[in-house]
């Protein structure tokens, strides 16, 4: 190719996966360039595809500096981009790798001044653009080659490879993205200056997938205390603290022994569906117990192979227990008098007895007297509302009662409260009465005519109010030959032998009943006489006596 001596040739080439740009001055088609003076050596290259532009006319002056250049592609098309020239200047442009724009990556423009002053700094301009939509990554512009150049400074500054060769290393490029360096050069002798351009960059191609990750997390919580008679509520709370989406969640939980749900089951499985990232659901569900004790377990959920568990919620069931004694404040009372009863309460479990309660019966045929700590006649019977019992509190209550005879005087306390179940006490008094025996009677006629009949009447009265039970009665004739038995009437049957007669034992003679006998004797013989009669019975254990004196005559 043969320019005149203010001509310039550009030379753009590809090698090896580097795009170089070589600019050589020459006088002739003949001419050659020489080796550069910074020491960075190398063969001119001739690339795939090149293209120089010159401006209309030389500048006037060699060192005029371009028009402010652009450095990002208009509406963001790269393959568009034009840098503004003054008039004067040269461009060579070339696309790598393939050498048209419309596959390639990298655009490359140089833009050179046509003529530059010897020994005076001129400047010239590099413009990289990024073809493509996809950023390129440490892309780097190597100056593989030059001549007659001396590089006073750049921008941005350029760095000395190993090879002793400038490089600019222009970081990462965005799509569609346009950088220039700008150099400062002067050259040190007459003829042509030039300099070559080598450009890498790395290609990436991403593809970005959303990392999400599922992370299931199980609460349980227990009512930690309950009565045997009340329902335990469980809640359980499943939540995803990750940022992936949990389908078909389901919670478990097996129950220890002794709980169970409201069908009787002892698992219990509650579906909670779908859960979002950062929501949380929560399910409750009410079991029973059928005892006592501390009851305790975790509960577990799942969510395909994503699985959690919860720390393990406790419930301690308690059963108030209320015990109640009734007895007499005396197992005997004498008909007459008020019958007391003393009536124990106590809570024999570790939990407070609420809204306890006890109730007496009347005995039948007694009217209430008084009743302690707030009893009050209901009906037919007493009722104190004693409220809480606390564990192991004993509360003692009486109640006084007049019968309205004799015999066993019997009342029924029971006790109750919430959750308690309900016990009950017998209790009862005898009701006696004081047994008093009378022995009365006389003799008729008195003074007896010796040979004649007097008739001796024995009258047995229980003056008391208690039974008298066995009574037996014994009579006994005088001493010697004065007397003669003769005869015996009465309620049981008189025997005579000797000087006594013995009659059959009563069984019973009830308070305020009489029972009478009747002993006929004949005198036998004058003088003052005496008849005598004793009585006993199982309550009256000393003997009552009556001696009765007749007077027998001629």
């Amino acid at each position: 190719m043969k320019m005149s001596s203010i001509s310039r040739i550009v030379l753009l080439c590809a090698v090896a996966g580097t795009l170089s740009a070589c600019a050589n001055d020459k006088t002739g088609a003949s001419g050659s360039p020489s080796r550069g003076s910074f020491g960075w050596p190398g063969p001119e290259t001739s690339g795939p595809a090149m293209t120089t532009k010159a401006a209309a006319a030389p500048a006037a002056k060699s060192d005029a500096a371009p028009a402010k250049t652009e450095t990002k592609a208009a509406a963001g098309k790269g393959a568009q981009y034009q840098p503004a020239m003054s008039s004067g200047w040269n461009r060579s442009r070339m696309a790598y790798p393939t050498g048209e724009i419309a596959t390639s990556a990298v655009m490359v423009d140089l833009l050179t001044p046509a003529t530059a002053r010897l020994g005076q700094n001129y400047e010239y301009q590099i413009h990289v653009t990024n073809l493509t939509n996809n950023a390129l990554q440490n892309v780097v512009v190597n100056n593989d080659n030059f001549q007659n150049l001396g590089m006073v400074s750049s921008s941005p500054a350029a760095a000395t490879n190993s090879g002793g060769k400038a490089v600019w290393n222009l970081g990462d490029f965005a799509a569609q993205e346009t950088k220039v360096i700008k150099v400062t050069a002067k050259a040190d002798k007459a003829g042509i200056s030039s300099n070559c351009l080598g450009v890498t960059y790395n290609n990436v191609l991403c593809g970005a997938v959303q990392i999400v990750e599922p992370k299931l997390e199980l609460s349980k919580t227990a009512t930690p205390e309950a009565l045997a008679c009340d329902p335990i509520v469980l809640t359980y709370t499943a939540s995803n603290k990750g940022t992936a989406v949990l389908e078909n969640v389901v919670i478990k939980d097996t129950l220890p022994a002794g709980l169970t749900t409201a069908d009787g089951k002892n698992t219990v499985e509650l579906p909670v569906g779908t859960l979002a990232a950062g929501q949380s659901v929560d399910r409750t569900v009410s079991v029973k117990a059928d005892k006592t004790g501390k009851f305790e377990s975790a509960a577990s959920a799942a969510s395909g192979e994503v699985t959690a568990a919860s720390k393990p919620a406790a419930t301690v069931v308690r059963k108030p227990a209320l015990a109640v004694t009734c007895a007499p404040a005396s197992g005997k009372v004498f008909i007459g008098r008020d019958v007391t009863f003393n009536v124990t309460v106590k809570n024999t479990s570790d939990a407070v007895a609420a809204a306890s309660k006890v109730t007496a019966a009347l005995p039948a045929g007694s009217t209430l007297v008084s009743a302690s700590d707030g009893g009050k006649a209901v009906g037919n019977g007493i009722t104190w509302d004693l409220g809480n019992v606390a564990a192991g509190q004993e509360r003692k209550l009486t109640f006084t009662v007049k019968p309205t005879g004799s015999g066993s005087v019997k009342s029924s306390v029971a006790v109750s409260g919430t959750c308690v179940d309900a016990k009950t006490s017998e209790c009862a008094a005898d009701v006696v009465g004081i047994p008093a025996l009378l022995l009365s009677g006389g003799d008729d006629p008195d003074p007896v005519v010796l040979g004649d009949n007097t008739v001796y009447t024995l009258v047995l009265t229980n003056q008391g109010t208690a039974p008298l039970t066995n009574v037996k009665l014994v009579c006994t004739m005088d001493e010697g030959d004065t007397m003669q038995y003769v005869s015996s009437e009465g309620p049981t049957t008189g025997t005579a032998s000797g000087k006594t007669i013995t009659f059959a034992t009563i069984p019973t003679i009830a308070p305020k009943e009489t029972r009478t006998y009747k002993v006929t004797i004949k005198a036998l013989k004058e003088g003052q006489v005496s008849f005598k009669a004793e009585v006993n019975s199982t309550e009256i254990t000393r003997t009552l006596i009556k001696t009765e004196t007749t007077n027998f005559y001629k």
